[in-house]
């Protein structure tokens, strides 16, 4: 149970608004009260928004401007193509920057030829994506 005076520092003197107070809710003579289905449905529109900012934050990580690679990062990529390159051909899915669009894109297909002196991977559709480009390896079983 509280006690009133321990309150009285944190809010106004309300004594002389009692009279208020006390008087029941004033109802509109032309209007009903909604009841709570009606109510729910005037929101419904805004809990199609639920979740929205978090769809878009990762659409936003997907689609960021390219990122420079530390060293650590650059080793394991070409560590996992020195792997690779005994298995050829292999079917890869890999992230990497699209510098025709300017932004990080998913690319799947079997990788036939690692070529070093052009820094490229080949694809078995002729695709050429530029390896210091890569973000993530991703080996399909």
């Amino acid at each position: 149970m509280t006690k009133p005076h321990q309150y009285a520092d944190l809010f106004s003197d309300t004594s002389e608004y009692q009279d208020l107070m006390m008087l029941s809710h004033p109802k509109a003579p032309g209007h009903y009260p909604m009841d709570q289905h009606d109510r729910a449905m005037q929101f419904a529109p805004f809990a199609a928004l639920t979740g929205y900012h978090k769809l878009i934050a990762d659409i936003n990580e997907r689609y960021k401007r390219k990122e420079y690679q530390t060293n650590r990062q650059i080793r394991r990529i070409q560590a996992q193509l020195t792997l690779l390159k005994p298995h050829l051909p292999q079917t890869i899915k890999l992230e990497y920057f699209n510098q025709t669009v300017g932004f990080y894109e998913v690319f799947q297909g079997e990788l036939v030829k690692i070529d070093e002196d052009k820094h490229r991977l080949i694809f078995a559709d002729k695709t050429s994506l530029i390896i210091p480009n890569l973000r993530k390896i991703i080996l399909e079983n």
